[in-house]
C-alpha cells in the first residue's frame, strides 16, 4: 500500500485504507433512489411536453403546396413527395435547427403579413439599435429588451451560421475582419443573410 501512495500525502496508510473502504449504507441507497426517481419523473415530464409541443406545432404549422418545386425526395413515405412543414423549412436555413425553428415559430407565428418588411420584424424583436433624435443630432442607443426567447434563439442561430461554410459564414468572417466580433454577431443576427 505504501508504495502506491504519492509521497506528499500526509495521511497514514491506515487512514487511506479506511477512506478507500467507503461507507455506502442503506441511507445512501435510499437517498440515491429518491434522486433517480426524480430524474425519471422529470424525464417523463419532458417527454410529455415535447409531445405536446410537437402536436401544437403540427396544428400551427401549415404545409406548403411547393410552388417552387423544391420538395425533398429523401423524406419518408415510399418515394412519395410530401410538402415541407414550417419547422422543416426554417430548419433548412444554415444555423437554424429544429429546436430553434420551434422557438421562432412559437414567438413570431406563421403569419408574416403583420410585418411589412424584415426591418419591421427586426425592430419588433428589438434587434435594431434605437435612434435618439434631439434637434439635428441623431445618436444611437441600446436595442432594448424585446423578446428574450426569440433574441436568444436568433443569437444562437447566428453563431451557428457563422461557423458554417455558407454565404452567412463568409459574411460573418468578412465583417469580423473590419468591425470586430460583437458587431459581426449583431449584423448576422439582425440581417440574417
Amino acid at each position: 500500500m505504501r508504495s502506491r501512495v504519492h509521497g506528499t500525502i500526509k495521511a497514514s496508510p491506515q487512514a487511506l485504507q479506511e477512506a478507500l473502504a467507503g461507507g455506502f449504507e442503506e441511507h445512501h441507497a435510499f437517498m440515491l433512489r429518491m434522486l433517480l426517481d426524480t430524474v425519471d419523473y422529470l424525464t417523463m415530464q419532458i417527454d410529455k411536453l415535447t409531445a405536446r409541443i410537437t402536436t401544437r406545432l403540427t396544428e400551427l404549422s401549415t404545409t406548403h403546396d411547393d410552388r417552387d418545386g423544391d420538395r425533398d425526395d429523401d423524406r419518408p413515405g415510399q418515394g412519395m413527395l410530401m410538402p415541407l412543414t414550417d419547422v422543416e423549412r426554417l430548419d433548412e436555413i444554415p444555423g437554424v435547427g429544429p429546436a430553434t425553428a420551434q422557438v421562432i415559430l412559437a414567438e413570431i407565428g406563421t403569419d408574416m403579413s403583420v410585418f411589412p418588411t424584415a426591418d419591421h420584424l427586426a425592430s419588433w424583436a428589438r434587434l435594431s439599435p434605437r435612434t435618439f433624435q434631439s434637434g439635428p443630432k441623431n445618436t444611437s442607443g441600446p436595442a432594448g429588451k424585446g423578446n428574450p426567447w426569440l433574441r436568444g434563439a436568433l443569437g444562437e442561430a447566428a453563431i451557428s451560421a457563422a461557423r458554417t461554410d455558407t454565404f452567412l459564414g463568409a459574411r460573418y468572417r468578412r465583417i469580423v475582419k473590419r468591425r470586430g466580433d460583437s458587431v459581426a454577431e449583431f449584423v448576422s443576427r439582425r440581417v440574417g443573410g
